[in-house]
């Protein structure tokens, strides 16, 4: 579900006479590290709701995947973070976060940070005073809450929820799968050469897949495009929001599709599932034994009471009525 209408023109940044924001992007991973790593013991005390953010041991890698996982956010229009740069744009002083809020009546939440040097300047304040302006002038929400500087932990913990999270909190959920005709893997970053030449192969067959509703995957695909796309899926699970699954040979060293277990917007339904393979699989019958296995393990090894196959098991127009009863 995205955070604002399709339709919407996201605002692109905000200029002030004290800072600018612009959107992260994958290519600021650098900058963004750097920011981190050098006020960790700041920015700990600044989340009360992730105190143990950013870890002294964050790694590159591990910030990279982050980072590009925000970009497809953008582009997704899930959740939005912003660059909060000095005003010649060659500083990098701190970041604000537009989330979508678990809380009843609440549509977003806003969350901002500058460096530890900056807090003496008094470009916090500012910060805070002219991106809640931005917000209610030119964004579509109607309640905004700002956890850090609105609530403390006691008062933002003791709102109601609203829906139950995708996964119970204590769920195992499983990271692999083998049959005697695949393996699947939790899908991430290290899948990518893999996955690139798996989704390249069969560009116009996936297309197909899916009831070309979502134009994926288009002719000019980039292998770093699909690098953010991995980022995303990484974060999804780390954050038990969707899980990924590569689907490899036995041996691991083809990848030859993928398997989606996702929430659904239809609330009488806990999860769908979708899977592809390379369409040079579809003659050796892995679609239909994927399928089937598929279906089998998430019967068996999931949390879940009901779960859709879209592709599967209705037409277009059937799955569209059903996803339209919220």
């Amino acid at each position: 579900m995205t955070l604002v209408p399709t339709s919407y023109d996201v605002p692109t940044g905000l200029e002030t006479d004290r800072f600018r924001l612009r959107p992260l992007r994958t290519s600021d991973a650098l900058t963004h590290y750097d920011a981190l790593m050098t006020n960790v013991s700041h920015l700990q005390g600044a989340y009360f709701r992730t105190p143990d953010w950013p870890a002294h041991d964050l790694s590159y890698s591990d910030n990279h995947v982050h980072v590009a996982w925000h970009d497809k956010e953008r582009d997704l229009k899930k959740s939005f973070a912003f660059v909060v740069m000095s005003t010649n744009g060659s500083g990098y002083l701190g970041n604000v976060y537009v989330d979508p809020c678990d809380k009843s009546g609440i549509d977003a939440a806003v969350t901002m940070w500058v460096r530890e040097s900056e807090l003496a300047t008094g470009l916090d304040a500012a910060l805070y005073d002219d991106v809640r302006a931005w917000i209610a002038a030119d964004w579509p929400f109607q309640t905004v809450a700002y956890p850090e500087r609105d609530y403390t932990l006691d008062e933002w913990n003791e709102l109601p929820t609203k829906a139950g999270p995708f996964v119970p909190p204590d769920a195992v959920i499983p990271e692999e799968f083998d049959s005697d005709r695949f393996r699947l893997e939790s899908l991430s970053t290290a899948h990518t050469a893999r996955d690139y030449d798996a989704v390249m192969s069969s560009v116009d067959h996936l297309r197909d897949c899916y009831w070309n509703a979502l134009g994926w995957p288009t002719n000019e695909l980039s292998f770093h495009q699909d690098f953010i796309d991995l980022s995303w899926h990484t974060n999804e699970r780390a954050l038990r929001r969707s899980f990924a699954f590569a689907v490899l040979t036995v041996d691991s060293s083809v990848q030859t599709g993928c398997l989606y277990i996702d929430p659904c917007l239809n609330p009488r339904i806990d999860a769908t599932a979708t899977m592809w393979v390379r369409e040079s699989e579809l003659a050796t019958g892995l679609d239909a034994a994927l399928y089937d296995d598929v279906r089998a393990w998430i019967a068996a090894d999931w949390p879940f009471q009901t779960v859709a196959y879209p592709e599967r098991e209705y037409t277009f127009d059937e799955w569209s009525a059903i996803v339209d009863q919220r």
